[in-house]
């Protein structure tokens, strides 16, 4: 996941972010908002029109469980998110997203490894 705050909703910032966040032969999908229609040709982007929320979380269910994920993260860690930092909040944000899993089993082989090394020490 890569999150950042664009300056103006317009094809060219969209397309300019994805040129620097995407590899070429990535296949992305979206919503089937307008804008992205310029856009799918040269990032080979598929576009699915939604019609319903329902269909939105059908199709696209982890874009939904992620901003949501990110408002709470939000509002519980920060007091005050100033407009001036976002990107480094959304940075931050995305960096614990993506390493979630990880993280977990790097620290849970640490505690092991500190508790195999502390046994040992006591024989």
């Amino acid at each position: 996941m890569v999150l950042f705050k664009l300056k103006f909703f317009k094809a060219h910032d969209i397309g300019l972010f994805l040129g620097q966040k995407t590899e070429p032969k990535a296949r992305l999908t979206s919503d089937g908002l307008a804008i992205y229609q310029s856009l799918a040709r040269e990032y080979n982007m598929d576009s699915i029109p939604l019609n319903s929320p329902q269909q939105a979380d059908e199709i696209l269910p982890n874009v939904h469980s992620a901003i949501e994920r990110l408002k709470t993260w939000m509002r519980g860690t920060h007091t005050y998110v100033s407009a001036k930092y976002l990107n480094r909040y959304l940075s931050e944000f995305a960096y614990r997203y993506n390493r979630r899993f990880k993280d977990r089993r790097k620290n849970l082989r640490s505690i092991n490894g500190s508790m195999l090394c502390h046994r040992f020490d006591n024989l």
